[in-house]
């Protein structure tokens, strides 16, 4: 099951939600996207699946995983200059 949540930015979680994420792209026709992540889930292949349905879809994508748990000013700012 998937839930969906907005905060204002909408959050899918749940069994199959990287499968919505090219709905998620038709819908924002996204050109571009920052992959911002954890090394444990670019460990368990999870980001390399993202990389593939937007690699499919077209879409330049760049991975960030130098996030921790309760990130901080730093990592974010740092994750900005990524995504520029």
């Amino acid at each position: 099951m998937i839930a969906t949540m907005d905060f204002p930015t909408r959050v899918r979680i749940g069994e199959g939600a990287v499968g919505a994420l090219i709905e998620e792209v038709a819908d924002h026709q996204l050109a571009r996207a920052l992959v911002v992540s954890d090394r444990g889930v670019v460990e368990a292949g999870l980001t390399a699946r993202v990389g593939r349905i937007l690699e499919g879809a077209q879409v330049e994508w760049h991975l960030f995983d130098q996030v921790q748990t309760n990130p901080e000013e730093p990592e974010i700012v740092a994750g900005v200059e990524a995504y520029r």
